[in-house]
This record gives structure tokens, sequence and C-alpha cells, in this order.
């Protein structure tokens, strides 16, 4: 386990060296884990536009916290390993797709769910919406042009059954149009406290079940 904030890392220490657990208090990027060893990495990565202070000259260097932390993830798994992170669907979503190109070229994208704003505003105060994404590492880096593709945003057709807008500007990764059984809920257009725009996914029912029956899906 890495954890970088002081009494979180106590308290899993606490819990869970007896289980053989080890906890690291430190951030991930100098955290003294091995490259291409684990089969999974699991988590729940912070979200912002900062950077991680990663000293060495790596392509995934300057890429925001949330896609730092799959590109490093990445690195640590093996061949054939799994990443599993709870991310913003600013990973998937955001206008610029150098980190996409990145983690598609080292990666299999083997599912994305997206998840409805305020999925976790009960446990962490945020109604961001969320994406749960699993990559599977390459036996070696590829341009995986035969991958079905998620790499670029398109335009949401007011047809479209994840459309919960009459509005002709909501825009998406093409991978939710493909897949919109993996959308819970539906897109929609919502201002931001700056005054901009942003595209939200607004869901009315039953979360746990309906998250349970895609992930059984899977």
């Amino acid at each position: 386990t890495v954890e970088l904030d002081s009494l979180s890392a106590r308290i899993v220490k606490a819990l869970y060296k007896p289980y053989g657990v080890a906890t690291h208090h430190c951030g991930l990027e100098s955290s003294p884990l091995p490259t291409g060893f684990y089969d999974l990495v699991i988590g729940n990565v912070p979200f912002g536009n900062v950077q991680v202070p990663e000293m060495r000259n790596v392509p995934f260097a300057n890429f925001s916290i949330h896609n730092y932390f799959f590109a490093k993830a990445l690195e640590m798994v093996r061949p054939g390993g799994l990443v599993a992170f709870i991310t913003s669907s600013g990973t998937m979503d955001a206008y610029k797709a150098g980190h996409r190109a990145y983690l598609n070229s080292v990666a299999k994208l083997v599912t994305a769910i997206r998840l409805p704003g305020g999925t976790f505003s009960g446990i962490a105060g945020t109604s961001v919406t969320t994406d749960l994404l699993i990559f599977q590492k390459r036996e070696a880096k590829a341009a995986a042009s035969y991958e079905p593709k998620w790499a670029e945003l398109v335009r949401v057709p007011t047809s479209s059954r994840i459309c919960g807008s009459s509005s002709t500007a909501l825009m998406t990764n093409e991978y939710f149009l493909v897949h919109p059984e993996n959308v819970i809920g539906k897109l929609q257009s919502a201002s931001t406290q700056y005054g901009g725009q942003t595209v939200v996914c607004k869901f009315d029912g039953d979360l746990a079940q309906a998250l349970q029956e895609r992930v059984a899906a899977m």
C-alpha cells in the first residue's frame, strides 16, 4: 500500500501489517516498488491538474496527477498485469489526448464504466463525475491501431441512449458511444463554478445494483 497522508498511512499499517501488508508512507513517484513485477494495482487516484514531481526522464513525467498514476502503475505491473483505478472523467474526456495515446500504446483498455456525478459525495465530499477504468499491460509497446477507439472525443448525438440533453454540444470519449451500456445514467451539460460548461452524468436509480450489473457483465 502507498499512502501519502501520514495519519492514513499509520491507520493502514496498524490494520494490515499483521496480515503481511507493507505500507509505504510516501508519494507514488518515490515509492520503493519494483517495475514490471506486480500482477494487479488497484486504487482511487487523486484528481487534479497538478503534476507529480517525477524526476526521471519518462514519457509521462508531465502528465496531470491522475493520468500519471495510470502510467506509473502500468510501469509497475508485469506484461499481462492489470491496473484498476477510479479516476475523474478527465482521463477519458479531456480534450488533449496525449495521455490516452500513451496509455493505449502500453496497455489495452479492458473496460470503462462511467459513474454518475456524486457517487463519492458521501464518503469523499466530491461531486465529480468518475470512471472505473481497467487496463491490461501489453506484452510489448505497440501502436495498437487494431484496438477499439477510445483515445478521441466525439460529439454525442441527441438520439444516443446516453444523451440526457437536447444540446448538440455534448462531447465524450468514443468508447462510451460504442459501449452505452457502460454508462450509468445520461450525459448532460452543466455550468462550472468558473462560468464554463462541462459534461456530467446524471442517474436517479439504484447505483449499487446498476454497478453490480455492469461488473457482472465484464
